[in-house]
């Protein structure tokens, strides 16, 4: 039996008429007209009832469609795989990140990626807003936090460190604490997003924990913002590793406790790498995953 027959007949049903499938085919509404004869001929039965104002299917045409609607489904799948095996990467890829995380990590990694798959064309959202993957057709997000649950497949993208940073000017001018229990004399900006706690949370080398209830006069929704103002040397601020790091290594920060193995929620937390569950992975998705990977 003709698959393409069978796409024809899958979009008559869908569409309830020759003229709207054949549109979308780009065909003569003639041809699937010819088609779906044919296929009545081939079946025994007819599948569309025909009047001159209607075209509606036949109880067997339902069942008919019902029984194969899913096979032709995976039967393009499976055309569609086998071809993107076979070829360099290619094709639209929806990738979503935090904006922070989009800004400070993923992009730097960015044009590497393009210049060595010139035909995938990434669409990044960037959004500090939980986006619905499945519903927003998305191919790949990142996600920042403890490990993943849920229906989303998850592979650890790299392990997230924090760090409790000043600005020189500020540390100039309040003084250095010498131990997390000080904060508590200074002015602390926080972080103010769901997870994040008003609590910063300290595990030495010998694996003691203290937790450290810190306030001050600033609190910020957006991690860029809450860099920026440290940076300025607004205050004390908690933050993580791919934010800070360049700014610590350049001198602009100072890390005031690199002795200890800091956090605001979990010790143990991460950037996941997160795309729908299903079993088959677009060559574009799993060139893009590796190369990330391969940058950590």
């Amino acid at each position: 039996m003709d698959i393409d027959v069978l796409h024809t007949f899958i979009d008559v049903f869908r569409h309830g008429s020759f003229a709207s499938a054949a549109r979308e085919r780009n065909v003569d509404p003639s041809s699937v007209s010819r088609q779906i004869a044919v296929l009545e001929d081939e079946l025994g039965y007819r599948l569309f009832e025909r009047t001159t104002r209607r075209l509606s299917a036949t109880e067997a045409g339902r069942v008919y469609h019902d029984r194969i609607a899913g096979f032709i489904d995976e039967l393009t799948l499976a055309r569609e795989a086998g071809a993107d095996v076979l070829g360099a990467p290619k094709g639209q890829l929806r990738v979503t990140a935090s904006v922070a995380f989009g800004e400070r990590w993923l992009i730097p990694r960015i044009a590497t990626f393009q210049t060595i798959y010139p035909e995938v064309e990434l669409d990044l959202i960037l959004s500090d807003a939980v986006v619905d993957i499945a519903a927003e057709g998305i191919d790949l997000g990142i996600r920042l936090g403890t490990r993943m649950s849920g229906s989303l497949v998850a592979t650890r993208l790299l392990q997230t460190r924090y760090r409790v940073v000043a600005a020189p000017d500020y540390i100039a001018q309040h003084g250095q604490p010498v131990s997390p229990v000080n904060l508590g004399d200074h002015n602390c900006l926080v972080f103010r997003l769901p997870g994040y706690r008003s609590h910063w949370r300290f595990r030495s080398g010998a694996g003691d924990i203290t937790e450290v209830e810190v306030r001050g006069t600033l609190s910020i929704s957006n991690a860029l913002a809450l860099r920026r103002a440290t940076l300025d040397g607004f205050g004390i601020a908690l933050l993580a590793d791919w934010t800070v790091d360049a700014d610590i290594e350049a001198g602009a920060l100072i890390d005031l406790f690199p002795a200890f193995v800091t956090s605001a929620a979990d010790f143990d937390t991460a950037a996941w790498i997160v795309y729908p569950s299903r079993a088959y992975v677009p060559h574009k998705t799993r060139a893009f995953i590796d190369h990330l990977k391969a940058s950590t």
